[in-house]
């Protein structure tokens, strides 16, 4: 009467932990969200600002990690720039294209 094949339930069960595994690993490693032009959004932006100014904060910094961290503030903020640009340009977009064939 046993079959060879595996029970149903158990093969479902099976995918269903293997799909959990990998959501949460995904989940641990942060998410990458991004832009149409390849740029983080916004939030994670400001994150990264904000620990940046934390790191510089910071009186006994050494100097080769300062001048990087400055660098890196100065090109967040310019993706910062870049990414609320296009947040309104998405934005008008989405409201013309109502406008337009709704």
């Amino acid at each position: 009467m046993s079959s060879s094949k595996p029970h149903k339930g158990k093969e479902r069960s099976s995918n269903h932990a293997l799909k959990h595994r990998k959501s949460a690993k995904r989940y641990l490693k942060g998410s990458n969200v991004t832009t149409s032009e390849g740029l983080p959004g916004a939030q994670k932006l400001k994150a990264a600002l904000r620990q940046a100014k934390r790191l510089l904060a910071k009186e006994n910094l050494a100097a080769d990690l300062r001048v990087a961290t400055e660098r890196r503030l100065k090109s967040l903020e310019d993706d910062l720039a870049k990414a609320e640009q296009a947040k309104v340009e998405r934005t008008m977009a989405t409201r013309y294209h109502k406008v337009k064939f709704f």
